[in-house]
C-alpha cells in the first residue's frame, strides 16, 4: 500500500511577468507622485517653521531631534529628519551628521533643488516606462 500523498494547500497560480511589470510600474508611479507631494508639504512646513519666533523655533528643533532618535515609529523619525535638514537652525546639520554616524549611516546631501530634481527625474523616467508601455490605471 502506498503512502498518501501530504497536501499542503492549493496551488498558488503562477502570476504572468506582464501582470507583475504592470504591478511594479503603477507601484512605482504611485511613490513617484507620493514623493513629489511629500517634498512640496516638507517645503511648506519649512516655510511655516521659518516664520515661527525663536523661542518656540528652538522648542520645535528639540522636539524634532527626540523624535528623530526615538527608537519608534521609522516614519515619524524619517519626517523629523527631513524637517530638520530642511527648516533647522544653525548647528542643525552637524548634529544630524552626528546622530547618522551614531547609528552606522554615511548621510549624502541634497539641497531642495537637488532633492527635487532627484523626483522629478524618477518621475520622469517612470512616467515614460509607463506610457511606453501603454499601461493604464483600471
Amino acid at each position: 500500500m502506498l503512502g498518501k500523498a501530504a497536501v499542503v494547500g492549493p496551488a498558488r497560480p503562477r502570476v504572468p511577468d506582464e501582470v507583475l511589470l504592470v504591478l511594479v510600474v503603477r507601484a512605482a508611479h504611485e511613490l513617484a507622485h507620493r514623493l513629489l507631494r511629500v517634498a512640496a508639504l516638507a517645503d511648506a512646513t519649512a516655510t511655516l517653521l521659518d516664520a515661527i519666533g525663536p523661542a518656540k523655533r528652538r522648542k520645535v528643533e528639540t522636539d524634532l531631534f527626540r523624535e528623530a532618535q526615538s527608537p519608534g515609529d521609522l516614519a515619524l523619525r524619517l519626517g523629523s529628519i527631513e524637517l530638520l535638514g530642511r527648516a533647522g537652525g544653525p548647528g542643525t546639520a552637524l548634529e544630524l551628521q552626528k546622530q547618522f554616524v551614531t547609528q552606522g549611516l554615511v548621510p549624502s546631501t541634497f539641497t531642495t533643488a537637488e532633492y527635487s530634481a532627484l523626483i522629478r527625474e524618477d518621475y520622469n523616467k517612470w512616467s515614460k516606462l509607463i506610457k511606453d508601455a501603454n499601461i493604464r490605471p483600471n
